[in-house]
This record gives C-alpha cells, sequence and structure tokens, in this order.
C-alpha cells in the first residue's frame, strides 16, 4: 500500500531530485560519450602572409616628409660667450656693463643697483653671475651680484 505524503514532502523530494540532476549536470555525468558524437576532422585553411612592400607600410606618405630637423631644448641651449677667458670677459664687461653703470649714476647718483639683460651679454645666467662676482664684488668692491628673470643686476653697496 501506499504511504501518504503530505504536500510539503513531495515539495522537498522534487527539490532534492531537480538539485541532483544540476548537480550531474555541472560534474558532467550526463555527457553523451565520444562514440556517439558524429563529427568529421576538418583542416582549417589559413591563408599566407604576404610580403608588404615599402610603400604600402607608409601611412603618411614618403618617408623624407616625416624627418624633421630636431628642436633645440631651450634649457641646453649654448651661449656664444659662455667659454670666453677671464681677459675676454674681462674686456666684454668693460664694453656692456660699464658704461652703464657710470651712465646710470650720472643719472642718478643715489642709484643702488644696474640691471642688464643677459641676452646683452650672450651669456648663461650661471657663467654670468660666477664673472660677475669675480670682476665686480671680489675685484671692485661693489655689493651682491645675481640673477633674476634672464637680467643680471649688480648692487652697488651692500645693506
Amino acid at each position: 500500500m501506499p504511504e501518504k505524503v503530505t504536500k510539503e514532502e513531495k515539495l522537498v523530494e522534487l527539490a532534492i531530485a531537480k538539485a541532483k540532476e544540476v548537480k550531474d549536470y555541472i560534474i558532467g555525468l550526463n555527457d553523451p560519450d565520444a562514440d556517439t558524437v558524429m563529427g568529421e576532422e576538418v583542416k582549417v585553411k589559413r591563408p599566407k602572409a604576404e610580403k608588404a612592400s615599402e610603400e604600402d607600410t607608409d601611412p603618411i606618405g614618403p618617408s623624407d616628409l616625416k624627418k624633421a630637423p630636431p628642436i633645440p631644448n631651450p634649457k641646453n641651449v649654448e651661449y656664444s660667450n659662455d667659454g670666453l677667458s677671464e681677459r675676454e670677459v674681462k674686456d666684454l664687461f668693460e664694453e656692456v656693463i660699464d658704461p652703464k653703470i657710470k651712465q646710470k649714476l650720472s643719472k642718478e647718483p643715489e642709484a643702488r643697483s644696474i640691471h642688464i639683460p643677459l641676452k646683452e651679454l650672450e651669456m648663461s645666467k650661471k657663467v654670468a653671475i660666477k664673472w660677475g662676482k669675480h670682476f665686480y664684488t671680489k675685484k671692485m668692491g661693489y655689493g651682491s651680484v645675481g640673477s633674476v628673470s634672464g637680467i643680471l643686476y649688480i648692487m652697488f653697496q651692500d645693506d
């Protein structure tokens, strides 16, 4: 005689059966045998690589158009007067700076400094400061020498 089963028990039984079926499917127990699968081997033909000519590989145009002249780095610019000897620098300063000092002091006797653009000296900031200190502070007794925004300044007196 069949046993009586409640609705809830039947639902649990069906859920367990379905879970076992899904588990078998995931694991692969229900996979068909390799013998039963019908199929044939197909050899794939791949096209051979074509050799590209130089003309085909140049997307921009002729190769001479792609070559541009080198662009100089403004930080590494060589100044024409950076390699001068001490005598040549002294002559340059006597020619460029000394007349400006005399002119400034004649117009303004209480002037405290003179400003000379580094472009007029054609020197880098570092070299101009080095030689300015050498000639104007050590040898002539002026105040400080420095550079700000491409301008060499020489202070006439120390504060």
